[in-house]
């Protein structure tokens, strides 16, 4: 009896795989892997068994699961039906035990109880059956597509559940090639009654699971044989989550960003902290630590390494661990509670018992994962490396504004000296007598309007500040307008003695503040000396609003007899 249990899979996908599988794009996933495993193979040989091998395991059976699923994709596509014989079998069996049962209702009474109760448990098996060719076509084509797709996270999933799924995507053919070669999964129905899926090695042995280092767990004692149903085949393989990495990689972006742009988040540990910890979900937490924040290695690489690697930020997390032993005689969890590279060290063994346990805690495949204390973690370290990416990128920008500042100043005091010398040969010119000279750099008091108290009254605070400074910041303003952008958009804004203010086209200069998670702000002003609409049109009328004297490039016109003269180069002409 022929059962046709794949008529055909999805044509996009399959094309799609097809497609890449003409461009050679299937590959040996082992060398993503490749590089940072050398960098601490090492350090881990004093920890037993080394994650990198673990980790170039997994990569290394994945390439060579995404080329078996795209030539089963490609079977597909010629002949319709990729089954074993032992599937079909399966199948085949099940129908022939439906059509006895029916013959067998043919010898009872009709109408009898027993034969009664006899159809529906027919009628029962017979809509299990087809429900289950169904679940069973479905589930299998869709993790075959999504191994074909390379839409999964190897080490996230785990080279346990990878097998599993790889040797079902086979439908009851063994593995051909690799370390694996020979593993295949039978479909079968338990005395219990329930029908899925147990894995077994090329001499039939019964699998119970797959270890990091591809060896096998035999069904054998305590260890049961591994069975998985249709409708459990959805949860092997771990999906890549791109929003939750792209989320991640934007909160450390803007970050670097506030510091490029002179704002200081040393402060706001608590805020970015947040941030991460909203992004991270049991779902996506496994791909996470997986990954690096921006270019610094990933939670994983670090955890797994020299414990300087990891931030002592993560150790909030690390505390609420079971089983770690407080092994350096200083209160709480450090550093050095892990440290094994002595391995004469008193607490070397403790400490090794503490690398481990704290390696099987915060893996999302280990039975003694600890969700919580790991999510914990991994938002305290993301929060630390943005926090040090943050000060950084400020100490760049304070050190171009010192260079800025000094070069300003040197072209300044040359513009200085010869506007003066330009000066004396125009007054001697013009009036030998009665020189006029241009206002010199000066110091002024002033008193400057911060706001309004809880009883609406003004507030003023003392200033002093230079003719030279209100100029430069006169010249601010007006370069912030002549952009012609939002600093909502590039995150622009001239602070004038702390009152920070921002321009937006088409409206004009408005005071801003700053969050706490860095992002810019427009503050709300409801004082009289705010013009309608919160916004102000001119830098004149924002000094204005803070009471700052009105200092501009006007105020060096020269006056004589009555008439005023602009500077220009190579002297003075007269302004009509």
């Amino acid at each position: 009896m022929a059962v046709n249990l794949n008529p055909g899979a999805d044509a996009t996908l399959v094309q799609a795989a097809t497609n890449a599988a003409m461009a050679n794009v299937p590959k040996d996933l082992s060398q993503m892997f490749q590089a940072q495993t050398e960098n601490y193979r090492k350090t881990m040989e004093s920890v037993g068994k080394s994650y990198g091998s673990a980790i170039e395991t997994v990569g290394k059976v994945a390439g060579e699961a995404v080329k078996e699923a795209i030539h089963i994709n490609e079977q597909l596509i010629r002949a319709g039906n990729t089954e074993s014989e032992d599937t079909k079998e399966f199948f085949t069996n099940e129908l022939l035990a439906l059509k006895e049962e029916k013959k067998a209702l043919r010898g009872m009474q009709v109408f009898s109880k027993e034969r009664i109760a006899a159809r529906l448990k027919m009628e029962k098996r017979r809509t299990d059956l087809f429900a289950m060719v169904d679940l069973h076509e479905s589930k299998i084509d869709n993790n075959i597509d999504i191994v074909a797709m390379e839409n999964f996270n190897p080490s996230v999933t785990g080279l346990n559940n990878l097998t599993i799924a790889r040797s079902i995507n086979m439908k009851g053919r063994p593995i051909e090639e690799g370390k694996q070669k020979g593993i295949y999964s039978r479909i079968l129905r338990r005395d219990d009654g329930k029908v899925g899926w147990q894995t077994y090695d090329s001499n039939d042995r019964a699998i119970s699971s797959i270890n990091k280092d591809g060896s096998i767990v035999y069904a054998e004692g305590d260890n049961k044989a591994s069975f998985i149903q249709d409708k459990d085949l959805s949860g092997l393989l771990k999906q890549k989550d791109d929003k939750a990495q792209a989320a991640v990689q934007a909160i450390d972006l803007r970050a670097a960003k506030n510091g490029a742009n002179g704002r200081d988040m040393g402060n706001s540990k608590i805020s970015i902290t947040r941030e991460y910890s909203d992004v991270i979900t049991e779902k996506n937490i496994g791909q996470l630590l997986d990954r690096g924040v921006g270019d610094n290695i990933s939670f994983n690489e670090a955890l797994n390494t020299e414990f300087t690697s990891l931030s002592m930020e993560a150790y909030a997390g690390i505390e609420k661990v079971a089983g770690i032993h407080d092994t350096d005689g200083v209160e709480g969890i450090t550093k050095a509670d892990f440290d094994v590279t002595d391995k004469n060290a008193v607490n070397y063994a403790l400490n090794l018992e503490n690398h481990k346990t704290l390696r099987d805690a915060m893996d999302p495949n280990s039975k003694t994962f600890n969700y919580e204390a790991t999510k914990k973690a991994l938002a305290s370290h993301n929060a630390s490396l943005s926090i040090a990416k943050n000060q950084t990128s400020l100490e760049e920008y304070n050190a171009k504004q010192v260079n800025a500042n000094t070069l300003a100043t040197t072209k300044q005091r040359g513009a200085t000296l010869t506007n003066q010398i330009k000066q004396e040969q125009l007054n001697k010119l013009q009036n030998p007598v009665n020189t006029v000279t241009p206002p010199t750099n000066r110091t002024e008091s002033f008193q400057l309007f911060t706001g309004l108290d809880d009883d609406g009254q003004r507030k003023f605070a003392n200033q002093k500040t230079s003719t030279n400074e209100l100029v430069d910041l006169d010249n601010q303003l007006s370069e912030l307008q002549s952009l012609n952008k939002s600093s909502f958009d590039d995150e622009s804004y001239v602070s004038l003695f702390g009152e920070k203010v921002g321009y937006f086209p088409g409206k004009g200069f408005a005071p801003i503040k700053i969050r706490e998670d860095g992002q810019l702000t427009r503050e709300q002003l409801s004082n009289t000396k705010m013009p309608k609409g919160g916004y102000w049109k001119t830098p004149r009328d924002v000094f204005k609003h803070y009471s700052i004297p009105n200092f501009n490039q006007k105020d060096y016109d020269v006056m004589k007899n009555g008439k005023k003269y602009k500077k220009v180069d190579g002297g003075y002409i007269e302004i009509k």
